[in-house]
């Protein structure tokens, strides 16, 4: 393996690992300066704690003639929270709202959504896709009358509709829940869903409230909690990618940090939208204009009791002036992480919500790598066939073929070095093997005289390397390939586990990934058809020839847990590069590029050092100088 492909390979794995480091430094920077922050409402509703005991089921006629204590319990309610008291009792009663992408269960108990099922999808599991389900997750509400806080959670709205199932085929279909605080004074909670839409409107009206909202209100607090499900194969890498995004009003989308147990942070500043966000699917609160501020939380979920993988919180002011507005516009998207589908959502006209931005397709260059140029192949590519793993094969043959000019020059400067080898012998057969500062002068010299760089073959592979990181980031983030099956492997998002077992081994994990054993395989053949003879007694050398056998080792145990389309994309660039190699090696005349080397070398003969050449030799010098003599640095 000669250096231009050691450089070459080096610097790929060190900008690889440099690039994940980066990724996981920038997110966790919106971390570093949180204050502790515990996302509780407990100021808010202490006192309907303790109204809780008293009954909330009103007990049927036929068993209870006397219906003095429910008149009791409904005092001790009208005593705390006003005229709105009278809905604190009563029961709870559902009604779907339901189009051909969402199955959207509602309750008139605080007139929220109970749970919602993503249609056309299913779980790795086989169920049916849901974000989230049952009374462990909470929507709140919380204003004041009276000075007492009202938390909309504790009522029974009054549903405006008889129907308990509710279609939007055709067109657009509501669903309203009405709370009472007179006969002409009222709030309602208007849930609103079009036909072909994974987005709920929901749209708060204050009718005839504002001479019983305090008129220096200036928010409503909302508080929103959910336990996130597990819903993909491989826990450990859905837990990475369940997140809290978020986006700053007129401004970028941020994060928090995915990777730790539990986190907490404090975001003053006005937002657009808050989501709580699985690997391929996202719930995302909407404001229409823009909420005030906001309070995270995130953690980890250490009940076993609770079918959860995470717990997402989120306490948000949303702006509120009772004397001059009567509506707060809302919405909800409840849907897949898709490209195509997320750019494209908007609330009004000229809307930028950048939901897209949620998922993980890299950064600067490479996020515009990934959006102009793999995610139109790919599509381009989808309208024609429908099988992925065909679909990914295809991609791999187009760009390896639009990169083969840089791959050329890559393997015509292999080529110069390698029948350049003997001649390099024979100089370094004259200098000591101790003496390797002049070993390397005397290479350096000969690579001059020759019009040979032995960096000539980098820049190619640099160039290159955005590309690779734009796959590597592509593929994992791609909901078209989940669950979507290519010879032994049944989920193309996934691992492809060969081998499994329980327990969990350190590095490796639980299984054997194939396509990943694959790509590493083909990686040392590709590496070993580049390699030259090179000075075995220079200690570069050895580097390299450790490296040759330890990089595809490294990449196998970091790609075993990965997606098995990017395995399996790397596994084919390797064999086409195979391939690659054999060709250009059987129309490259060696003889003739020596002849031309020799001859170059006889015309640099007396050609005199270039200004760089002299002060990289000066440089060699001084170091040789200090480390004989090092007392006198």
């Amino acid at each position: 393996m000669d250096r231009n492909q050691f450089v070459g390979l080096l610097l790929i794995g060190l900008l690889l690992f440099g690039y994940m480091f980066w990724q996981n430094k920038q997110m966790q920077q919106y971390s570093a300066t949180t204050d502790s922050l515990a996302v509780d409402t407990a100021h808010i509703t202490q006192q309907a704690t303790a109204a809780s005991q008293v009954p909330t089921q009103q007990t049927p006629i036929a068993q209870q003639p006397d219906t003095v204590p429910d008149s009791i319990a409904q005092n001790k309610f009208v005593e705390l929270y006003g005229n709105f008291g009278k809905q604190a009792q009563g029961e709870e009663k559902f009604i779907t709202l339901q189009n051909d992408k969402l199955i959207v269960r509602l309750t008139n108990k605080g007139a929220r959504v109970y749970s919602v099922q993503v249609r056309g999808y299913k779980t790795h599991f086989g169920d049916s896709l849901i974000l989230f389900d049952g009374p462990q997750n909470r929507f709140n509400i919380t204003f004041s009358v009276n000075r007492r806080p009202i938390p909309t959670e504790n009522f029974y709205f009054d549903a405006q509709t008889t129907d308990t199932l509710i279609i939007a085929n055709s067109k657009e279909q509501k669903v309203v829940f009405r709370l009472y605080y007179s006969d002409d004074q009222w709030i309602d909670y208007i849930y609103s869903l079009k036909p072909h839409s994974y987005v709920v409107d929901f749209f708060i009206d204050f009718h005839n409230m504002k001479d019983i909202i305090p008129p220096n209100t200036t928010y409503l607090d909302l508080y929103w909690k959910t336990y996130m499900p597990p819903l993909e194969q491989g826990e450990k890498w859905e837990l990475q990618q369940m997140n809290i995004f978020y986006k700053f009003f007129q401004s970028d989308v941020s994060s928090l940090n995915p990777r730790k147990d539990e986190v907490e942070k404090d975001v003053p500043t006005k937002l657009r939208w808050v989501s709580f966000k699985h690997q391929f699917f996202s719930s995302v609160l909407i404001a229409y204009d823009y909420f005030d501020e906001a309070k995270l939380m995130m953690k980890v979920n250490q009940d076993t009791a609770i079918n959860a993988l995470k717990i997402m919180e989120a306490q948000i002011d949303i702006p509120f002036k009772p004397m001059e507005q009567q509506q707060v516009k809302l919405a909800y998207y409840f849907g897949p992480n898709k490209y195509s589908i997320l750019h494209k959502v908007k609330l009004k006209e000229g809307d930028d919500l950048m939901l897209e931005q949620m998922i993980p397709l890299g950064k600067g260059l490479i996020r515009w790598i990934n959006k102009f140029i793999i995610i139109p192949l790919f599509n381009i590519l989808g309208r024609f066939i429908s099988n992925y793993g065909i679909i990914i094969l295809l991609m791999t043959i187009i760009i390896k073929l639009a990169l083969f000019p840089l791959t050329y020059r890559t393997y015509m400067s292999s080529a110069k070095m390698r029948v350049l080898q003997p001649e390099l012998k024979k100089v370094l057969e004259k200098i000591p093997e101790k003496d390797q500062m002049k070993r390397q002068q005397a290479t350096m010299e000969l690579y001059r005289k020759a019009g040979v760089s032995p960096l000539g073959g980098c820049l190619p592979t640099l160039l290159q390397f955005p590309i690779l990181i734009a796959m590597f980031r592509f593929f994992p983030a791609s909901i078209e390939l989940r669950q979507q099956a290519f010879l032994w492997v049944k989920d193309l998002s996934s691992y492809d586990a060969l081998i499994s077992w329980h327990t969990s081994i350190p590095l490796i994990g639980n299984h054997i990934s194939l396509f990943a054993l694959l790509m590493a395989l083909s990686m040392i053949v590709s590496t070993k058809l580049n390699s030259t003879t090179t000075d075995e007694s220079n200690p570069a050398a050895q580097s390299m020839k450790i490296m040759m056998w330890t990089m595809p080792v490294l990449l196998f145990i970091w790609f075993n847990n990965y997606s098995a389309a990017l395995s399996y994309y790397y596994f084919l660039a390797n064999l086409m590069s195979i391939a690659q190699i054999y060709i250009v090696r059987s129309r490259i005349d060696e003889e003739k590029i020596l002849s031309q080397l020799r001859e170059n070398v006889k015309k640099n003969k007396g050609q005199t050092k270039s200004k760089w050449q002299k002060r990289l030799e000066e440089m060699q010098k001084q170091q040789e100088m200090m480390r004989k003599n090092p007392k006198k640095r």
